[in-house]
């Protein structure tokens, strides 16, 4: 059975969001490929506080800032 490989670095994670994302709406595509200009920007996630700052405005851009986590 095939498994799902995470990617390994952030081209693989480019490649993989530009498989799918033709299924999300052009509002939430926006949302990633912003999120992804500022890790390029960045040069990369540098601590945790950054990364958390990424994934919070990430779930809120999907709507998901709701979640019970």
């Amino acid at each position: 059975m095939n498994q799902f490989q995470l990617p390994q670095n952030f081209e693989e994670l480019k490649a993989l969001i530009a498989q799918f994302e033709i299924f999300l709406p052009e509002d939430k595509r926006k949302v990633i490929h912003e999120i992804l200009g500022e890790i390029e920007e960045s040069g990369g996630i540098k601590n945790r506080e950054q990364a958390d700052q990424l994934l919070q405005k990430l779930l809120a851009g999907m709507g998901l800032n709701n979640l019970p986590f």
